[in-house]
């Protein structure tokens, strides 16, 4: 299944912080029959995380997170990937905080 450029980019930079942050991916998968996106399933202390790549947007949900980053909303691509990092990193010291 194809992905677009931005996709490539953002799943690739994607797992580069989950490596870098030492969490798990378990599963990553290609769907939608309409626009065609990536989701990887993670875990961290809480049961588990669903990140998503579309075309044009990225979000993160799980139990009691829903973030939802839209194309048009940032300057451009680049501006987009970091946001959807930095909101990885946001969840990242959130989980820390918590502890174990």
């Amino acid at each position: 299944m194809c992905i677009n450029t931005f996709q490539s980019e953002c799943e690739r930079q994607l797992l580069t912080t989950l490596s870098d942050m030492g969490w798990e991916m378990i599963e990553r998968r290609i769907e939608g029959i309409h626009e065609k996106y990536i989701r990887i399933r993670i875990r961290v202390r809480r049961p588990e995380v669903n990140l998503y790549i579309y075309e044009d947007e990225a979000g993160i949900q799980g139990d009691g997170i829903d973030i939802r980053l839209e194309r048009p909303d940032h300057r451009n691509p680049d501006e987009l990937i970091a946001a959807f990092i930095g909101s990885l990193h946001e969840l990242e010291a959130q989980q820390n905080s918590r502890g174990p």
